[in-house]
């Protein structure tokens, strides 16, 4: 979050135990429900947190937990924390060049982010810009909660996820691989407003948008946790079972939690129309001017979702005005190929889309 504010209270979560694997529904959703219900407690920096520990004892490499509660874990990092990560350095003159595959969703907000940094990216310096292959996890059917994608992708069953052979440990989280890219291609944050930046980009991932885009049907309840249910299944292997106990900690959508994401998404859309005044110029297509940052990829996709859900209440006009030029560029249309940020029948099936 933005390092000028206080702390914000932290869902209260509960650890996971290994045994026993088998459980009833009753048992299950209990332990869904669980979260937020037993302590208040905000985890102290440096400090243990229970399940943060249980979840990386269970799975390798500091893999946490999912949803809006592993969100909340990693958003103690500020971006300029993340950028300071070792990184492989890499050119296109290299003998072998490495191939980085990201694990995309067409129309889940924060895949859709990543996806426009690699392509803004590769547009400001192809040589240095990773060879990359875009890689469907078709949500509609559940891909993301495979045994395959829990235990090798991301344990969290989300997306993006970035992997290569190359990569000490799969990055899972998109603020991560934004981090990672930035490290690859200086080139998407320009000393002279890289504070600037970090700063914004820090209010971008204080909160999780799931909280400005769900319809107000489901916000009574929560949305459904699908993870939760698939634990029934009796021919679910060890390893399957166990990441799906993970990635069925989950957090329903409280009207105070909504309440809050809202005024945090007017503050960073003032932020925003500020540096578009700021900055504004005859004919300039991105927030600095004639060549665009990371944030732009995360600010145009995070507006233009917004638009497309209708959330027009959030969205100011100068930032409204800047998504609308940004959508008729070649890199926006590389990444959405003219569709909607949001999935509709008239698409058809996800899995049939050509070009992804």
């Amino acid at each position: 979050m933005d390092g000028s504010q206080g702390p914000e209270q932290e869902p209260a979560v509960v650890a996971l135990r290994r045994p026993p694997v088998r459980r009833s529904t009753a048992q299950s959703l209990h332990r869904v429900r669980a979260v937020g219900a037993s302590s208040t407690a905000t985890p102290v920096r440096g400090t243990a947190d229970p399940l943060l520990s249980a979840v990386e004892e269970a799975q390798p490499r500091g893999c946490y937990a999912a949803s809006v509660v592993a969100w909340t874990a990693s958003s103690r990092l500020t971006f300029s924390h993340i950028l300071r990560a070792p990184v492989q350095p890499f050119t296109m003159a290299d003998e072998a060049p490495p191939v980085y595959t990201l694990h995309y969703f067409p129309f889940s907000l924060y895949s859709l982010m990543s996806r426009f940094a690699f392509v803004l990216g590769q547009a400001l310096n192809p040589e240095t810009a990773p060879r990359l292959e875009v890689k469907m996890v078709n949500l509609h059917r559940e891909e993301n909660y495979s045994e395959r994608y829990l235990t090798q992708v991301n344990p969290k069953g989300q997306v993006p996820a970035l992997t290569s052979p190359l990569l000490d440990s799969n990055l899972v989280e998109s603020r991560d691989i934004a981090g990672w890219l930035c490290q690859k291609q200086p080139e998407l944050l320009p000393e002279e407003h890289r504070e600037t930046i970090e700063r914004v980009m820090d209010k971008i991932y204080a909160y999780h948008a799931k909280a400005l885009l769900v319809a107000p049907d489901d916000r009574k309840d929560g949305l459904q946790n699908q993870a939760a249910a698939m634990l029934e299944d009796p021919e679910l292997t060890e390893a399957h079972r166990r990441a799906l106990e993970i990635k069925s900690v989950f957090r329903t959508l409280e009207p105070e939690n909504i309440l809050r994401a809202e005024n945090q998404a007017h503050d960073l859309m003032s932020d925003l129309a500020t540096l578009l005044e700021v900055h504004k110029g005859e004919g300039k297509t991105w927030i600095f001017g004639d060549r665009p940052t990371i944030l732009d990829a995360h600010a145009v996709a995070f507006a233009a979702r917004l638009l497309d859900q209708q959330r027009f209440d959030l969205v100011l006009d100068a930032v409204k005005g800047y998504v609308e030029v940004v959508r008729d560029t070649d890199e926006w249309r590389k990444v959405t190929h003219g569709r909607s940020t949001l999935w509709n029948v008239s698409m058809g099936h996800a899995a049939d889309l050509d070009p992804l």
